[in-house]
């Protein structure tokens, strides 16, 4: 008896262990995710050489060995097959998305979607400057989802998550449009999707380390995100409905066919960028700092959420 109550305790302890996941504080993020490395990875992924990441082009494909190799070396599994590539058409050629996995694949396993889309414009006629290397649009992103992930993969959550790196969304939301119709046939339980996109420049200069989300007012998600950090890390920027923002990017085609909270992170606001899709959006036009500061605190954000089972709910019905 004695040895059958021991045999039981220690399967609770495993158990235990197995699914929770160690506490750690703002200071923790900002010690792992250094300026450094943030650095290193946008300059990269922004340089000349990958021409303006233009989907279907040997350049982009080498953006994504670049993404594939960070997800590898960090030990983030790749969602499918073994493969980090989820292959689609843009424009008739063939590209990919990158999709990886914090977690393990498990029936009724519930998700979240982390995503950036990596392409961008290519090249110009332009001889003096050709290429679009797309330094705020949207390395920044980009280098965000890989710091992120890289610190999630260290800890244990009840929720899985996906880590999509997309193609094609300058082309009008094509990779995000497949990897959702993908995911939802699949039968994957997506809660919720946060996309970054665009963080390279403070809104204003009042406004360092802010930035807002897409489709504010579509659920908790700012509100739940604050709570998190004990301040207002996401601001409430009034003209993102004018403009139709929460449709321009990648988390829109989630909120349309999963019917989910589905929000782009931003900082970008038409005033505050005058280089956007111009060949001089380059690295040394961004905000290297602040951009460091954005990364950790979603980071430590994400991880409250994560670790603390937050449910982030819609609050409108859909409308369009």
């Amino acid at each position: 008896m004695k040895k059958n109550i021991l045999i039981i305790l220690l399967g609770i302890n495993i158990f235990i262990s197995c699914n929770s996941t160690k506490s750690i504080s703002i200071k923790d993020v900002e010690n792992s995710q250094n300026i450094e490395e943030t650095t290193k990875i946008i300059t990269e992924l922004a340089s000349d050489k990958y021409e303006g990441r233009y989907p279907g082009t040997k350049t982009y494909d080498d953006a994504v060995n670049f993404v594939e190799s960070f997800l590898k070396e960090n030990n983030i599994k790749p969602f499918y097959n073994n493969c980090y590539k989820d292959t689609l058409l843009v424009n008739n050629k063939v590209s990919y998305n990158i999709v990886g996995l914090i977690g393990k694949k498990r029936k009724n396993k519930e998700y979240i979607l982390l995503g950036a889309h990596l392409d961008h414009l290519g090249k110009s006629r332009n001889r003096f400057d050709s290429v679009y290397n797309g330094a705020n649009d949207n390395a920044s992103g980009v280098t965000a989802i890989l710091q992120i992930a890289k610190e999630l993969n260290k800890h244990k959550f009840k929720q899985n998550i996906i880590i999509a790196l997309f193609t094609g969304e300058e082309e009008g939301l094509i990779g995000s449009e497949h990897l959702a119709k993908r995911l939802k046939k699949e039968g994957i339980k997506l809660k919720y999707v946060l996309n970054i996109d665009m963080i390279g420049t403070p809104p204003s200069t009042t406004l360092k380390n802010k930035v807002y989300i897409t489709g504010y007012k579509k659920s908790n998600c700012a509100s739940e995100i604050n709570k998190t950090l004990n301040k207002e890390l996401v601001y409430f920027w009034k003209e993102e409905s004018f403009f139709g923002v929460f449709y321009m990017s990648d988390n829109y085609p989630f909120y349309k066919t999963f019917k989910i909270p589905s929000h782009t992170i931003s900082t970008f606001n038409f005033d505050n960028y005058k280089q956007f899709h111009k060949t001089d959006d380059e690295i040394k036009q961004l905000d290297i700092q602040n951009i460091n500061d954005i990364i950790n605190s979603l980071t430590f954000s994400i991880y409250k959420l994560l670790a603390n089972n937050i449910d982030i709910k819609n609050t409108q019905v859909q409308n369009k």
